[in-house]
């Protein structure tokens, strides 16, 4: 495998993961924009546009991009996160060439109809009304919210109701041509391809692209965003008529740059992210009182989210909460073995090294290293780093991450569970 980077003359930053022993290619056009960046009048925006990009262009309809795509047995999608937005096509590699010239032509020359606006935003707003039919996911955001308050990352990604349908069809176009510019755009390549290839082909289509020549090497830069003065969390709760009680604790995380963020992946793994994981074994393995129950950090540039899910049925909501409380006071007070340490950093190494065997995730992988640190940082590394961590460097993230109480967020049919919620933070 050899990583190649290069930069075009108007700021567009290129870089490409040669693998020979692979058929396919995946090509990644990140835009360095996300929800967090979104002002009032903006909630749901950079999600709904990424929606638009797959409407059509004057060289081939909505319907023309996904049969093209399909006839060359491709795969094409997007996604809209906090921090940016992802365009990715996955290919046989003779079809490199093909893949970066529908991606780019829905970039840049993307229409936006009046009449697929209209109907693109009735779409988004059954997306909407389908997170809320789900709870277990609805949930999550509900927790971001209870944790981070006002910060522009405790918003929702897909914007509101009301926001979706305010938006204009003025404003997404004003908004598309300001962000999606070349000095905030990176493309991301991995899979069996020639650098030189790629270079060209990206030049063809992106090289006359008018940008400021901004991106310079190392400098991982984003957008600015405007951030509250200081975070203020509360517990939230929200009726609503469920088999089960979907309860999610939350606590401010560790940012992406925080020289604990690989303690806090091993947290994450022994406290409840595999199935030897503490929360798994001694609430569903060893008492049979949940299906799911799981632990989470979500890193940001400038913080992090540590949060806990448990789905519960609520006569037994109480037990549960006990519990996780015991397990949480244990791990704060050091009470971690090795063997807890060693299997979930085997499990990061296992995670990491299967990943490779991806070209989407390479792509990906590629993508945020040059988006978030400015260099690419190789599998070994990381894992070097990650084996590093010792057990006292885990005891001290936690007592760290849960120094103060967790924010309750809660979705389900909750009356009466109010004792039990100030049982679990009493004494904190």
């Amino acid at each position: 495998m050899s990583f190649q980077r290069f930069v075009l003359p108007n700021g567009l930053v290129v870089v490409c993961e040669t693998i020979p022993y692979v058929r396919s290619v995946t090509v990644g056009i990140w835009v360095k924009t996300g929800s967090k960046y979104e002002i009032a009048g903006e909630y749901g925006l950079t999600h709904f546009l990424e929606h638009l990009l797959f409407k059509g262009t004057p060289n081939r309809s909505a319907r023309e991009i996904a049969e093209q795509m399909d006839a060359v047995g491709g795969q094409l999608n997007a996604f809209t996160s906090k921090e940016y937005t992802c365009f990715y096509a996955r290919v046989l590699s003779d079809h490199f060439a093909f893949a970066m010239e529908l991606l780019s032509d829905m970039l840049l020359n993307s229409v936006f109809a009046a009449e697929d606006f209209d109907r693109e935003k009735q779409v988004v707003l059954e997306e909407i009304k389908l997170y809320e039919d789900t709870p277990d996911e609805l949930i999550l955001d509900l927790c971001a919210k209870s944790v981070l308050g006002d910060h522009p990352l405790g918003r929702p990604v897909l914007g509101s109701f009301d926001s979706i349908s305010a938006i204009t069809r003025e404003q997404t176009l004003a908004f598309w041509r300001k962000h999606y510019t070349p000095d905030n755009l990176i493309i991301s390549v991995a899979g069996q391809v020639d650098p030189e290839t790629v270079f060209s082909e990206i030049s063809r289509y992106f090289g006359t692209m008018p940008g400021n020549g901004g991106a310079q090497k190392g400098a991982a830069s984003q957008p600015r965003t405007v951030l509250p003065a200081a975070i203020r969390g509360a517990n939230l709760f929200k009726e609503k008529e469920t088999e089960q009680v979907h309860i999610c604790f939350g606590s401010e995380g560790l940012s992406r740059l925080d020289d604990a963020r690989y303690a806090v992946q091993v947290l994450d793994a022994l406290l409840g992210g595999t199935v030897s994981s503490r929360l798994f074994q001694v609430l569903r393995e060893e008492r049979g009182l949940v299906y799911s129950a799981f632990s989470a950090h979500s890193s940001y540039q400038e913080l992090g989210l540590f949060s806990i899910y448990v789905g519960v049925s609520k006569p037994n909501a109480g037990e549960v909460l006990k519990l996780l409380r015991q397990e949480l006071n244990a791990v704060r007070q050091g009470q971690i073995s090795e063997d807890e340490v060693s299997r979930a950093k085997e499990q990061l190494r296992g995670s990491i090294l299967f990943g490779l065997e991806s070209t989407s995730n390479r792509m990906s992988r590629l993508a945020k290293a040059e988006m978030f640190f400015g260099e690419i940082v190789s599998a070994d590394e990381i894992i070097e780093r990650i084996q590093r961590v010792s057990k006292d460097d885990v005891i001290a993230t936690a007592q760290l991450i849960f120094a103060k109480q967790p924010y309750i967020s809660a979705i389900g049919q909750i009356a009466g569970l109010s004792r039990r919620w100030a049982e679990f933070q009493k004494g904190w």
